[in-house]
């Protein structure tokens, strides 16, 4: 049996930028009346998406942790 989906819940992309050669995408998930809003961060490199938090709660933070995420991935590169 399949369940068609009349109105799917899709993240929406908020920021997008740069940062050493990765793209980074901010999504905002703005959940129902009283449920907490939350951010996911994914970087796009030469293999395809990863994302770098699934959820946390302030553009800022998911943010900063892309950015960790990508420079840890240069230095893993670069050892």
């Amino acid at each position: 049996m399949m369940t068609i989906i009349i109105d799917p819940d899709y993240p929406k992309k908020i920021f997008s930028f740069t940062y050493r050669g990765f793209d980074i995408e901010i999504d905002i998930d703005d959940k129902e009346e009283g449920e907490a809003i939350t951010y996911a961060a994914w970087v796009g490199h030469h293999y395809g998406w990863a994302i770098a938090t699934p959820a946390v709660n302030s553009r800022s933070k998911a943010i900063q942790i892309a950015k960790q995420w990508v420079d840890r991935k240069i230095a893993s590169q670069n050892q």
